[in-house]
């Protein structure tokens, strides 16, 4: 027996993120190709070369526990979440529980796409997501799945106060952030919601991954793609060619600088642009 590629191989403890929590959806995760589940991308990339390997596909509901438990981990460190959630080590559940039910609406868009990245040799272990609008409908489970997943949804949000949360420093932020509807044209171009990637698997190539795709498709349609980055994000994306179109104008008790509303042109727009320009 031949024996295990290092490049191809890895634990389920290597990859499983950091927070966990027992949401009250009680689906486990699917692996890709399962009835029910959507037939997997052909956006197949190759292992990065300092991680295992992994391909790409399209989420399913059943994926949001993991989504929300990697969203949580990789973002518990940032300075925004400390400003926003400074008490999320205190009440953790009530902090991965938010996330959780912010995962779980977008998927319930008509108009929202996800896509995860997953291990090869392990297709039920989630290694990141991204979340985005897109001008195209997608397709939509039956009726009746649609009604009792949203029905759970409003029954899980219903009550809720996140006491994770500083509803003032929300407040602050909402006010003094540039989003990205003050830019985007609603229903022509792309925004991203959300790109998430266990803290493990960091730096190995899977974000990138999981925004080529959706880069690609922007450049065939000859459309903006749109998206708000955090301070630690930014790097990635200018390394993708995205621009800072506005900083972000606040005022926050927080080491991190940087970020803001940042946006990727095709090529028939950006000529002249340079990459990692601000307009």
């Amino acid at each position: 027996m031949a024996a295990p590629n290092p490049t191809t191989e890895a634990t389920v403890a290597e990859t499983t993120p950091l927070l966990s929590s027992n949401p009250s959806d009680p689906a486990t995760p699917a692996a890709p190709g399962e009835p029910g589940d959507a037939a997997p991308s052909a956006f197949a990339r190759s292992p990065a070369a300092s991680g295992p390997a992994f391909l790409l596909a399209p989420c399913t509901y059943t994926d949001t526990p993991q989504m929300a438990s990697i969203a949580a981990s990789a973002y518990l460190p940032s300075g925004f979440v400390q400003y926003l959630n400074p008490n999320a080590y205190t009440y953790l559940i009530d902090y991965i529980r938010g996330f959780h039910l912010r995962v779980r609406a977008r998927m319930l868009s008509s108009h929202g796409h996800a896509y995860k990245a997953y291990l090869a040799s392990n297709p039920a272990t989630v290694l990141g997501y991204v979340q985005y609008t897109s001008p195209h409908p997608r397709s939509l489970e039956p009726f009746w799945r649609r009604w009792w997943f949203k029905a759970r949804l409003v029954w899980d949000s219903w009550g809720f106060k996140d006491r994770s949360m500083d509803s003032r420093a929300v407040g602050f932020l909402m006010r003094y952030v540039n989003p990205c509807k003050k830019f985007i044209k609603e229903g022509e171009e792309y925004y991203v919601q959300s790109l998430a990637v266990s803290p493990r698997m960091q730096r190995k190539g899977v974000g990138k991954a999981l925004m080529i795709p959706l880069l690609e498709e922007a450049e065939r349609e000859g459309r903006r793609v749109w998206l708000e980055a955090s301070p630690h994000g930014e790097a990635l994306y200018r390394s993708l060619g995205f621009i800072l179109k506005e900083k972000f104008e606040m005022q926050m008790e927080i080491e991190e600088t940087g970020g803001g509303v940042m946006v990727w042109e095709p090529s028939w727009l950006r000529d002249g642009i340079r990459e990692g320009e601000e307009v």
